[in-house]
């Protein structure tokens, strides 16, 4: 027995379900078919079967292709699926009430901090006395009062940090209580120029001309010296 459904929902892009399909590995037999659209064509999102809810499925757009499958033999309760709006509350002016990072998540939403920085028990702000024993300082030039560029500490790896100049001013401090493996930091130059760079590289691949030979039987140079005698 094949049944199949168009399902369209306003303002819907996200579902769930309840499973409850005869189990087989590679679900030969009963088996819950879902594209993501309204033909069976469409790009296929998953294949289900078994009594496993799938994780929550996300679709492009509001419509999705249902197909379910079954050879007759085995009945079991079946499925059921349950549509609901992805809102992204991160997008919004006050981004969730978080304080420094909104991290939008599968119907709901989390806080998080920059490096240096941790979550604070209320899970929204942030409290910055986490890097106050080891800790690496980078500035944007090489004096102490040099613009400060970030000061990290933890296993979270910052972004890339981008200098001013062609210099870094980085400072390590430890209280040397708690000893880790410490940091390591790559470095490379950005050309503002490119168009230059681009048209050296094409100088560089023109092919060079041969030198020209010179002809063997070239007539010779000659020198020729005269010995002056003096009178008496």
């Amino acid at each position: 027995m094949d049944w199949e459904m168009k399902i369209t929902v306003n303002s819907s892009d996200k579902n769930s379900f309840i499973l409850q399909i005869e189990r087989h590995d590679s679900c030969a037999y009963d088996y819950l078919e879902i594209r993501d659209g309204n033909t069976e064509f469409s790009p296929l999102i998953g294949r289900f079967c078994g009594y496993d809810k799938p994780d929550d499925l996300k679709s492009s757009s509001n419509q999705l292709w249902v197909k379910f499958v079954s050879d007759g033999s085995i009945n079991k309760a079946g499925f059921s699926i349950h549509f609901f709006k992805e809102v992204d509350e991160c997008s919004r002016p006050h981004k969730g009430g978080c304080e420094q990072r909104c991290v939008n998540t599968l119907g709901s939403y989390k806080c998080a901090c920059e490096p240096g920085y941790e979550l604070a028990p209320d899970k929204k702000s942030c409290e910055g006395e986490v890097c106050k024993y080891d800790y690496v300082e980078i500035r944007s030039g090489l004096t102490a009062d040099a613009k400060l560029l970030g000061t990290f500490c933890g296993a979270e790896l910052p972004p890339v940090i981008t200098s001013q100049y062609n210099n870094m001013r980085i400072e390590f401090k430890s209280d040397n209580t708690v000893s880790k493996k410490g940091f390591r930091a790559t470095y490379y130059s950005e050309m503002k120029n490119k168009q230059k760079l681009l048209q050296l590289q094409k100088m560089n691949q023109q092919p060079q001309q041969p030198k020209k030979a010179l002809p063997r039987n070239r007539p010779r140079m000659r020198t020729r010296t005269t010995k002056k005698t003096r009178s008496p």
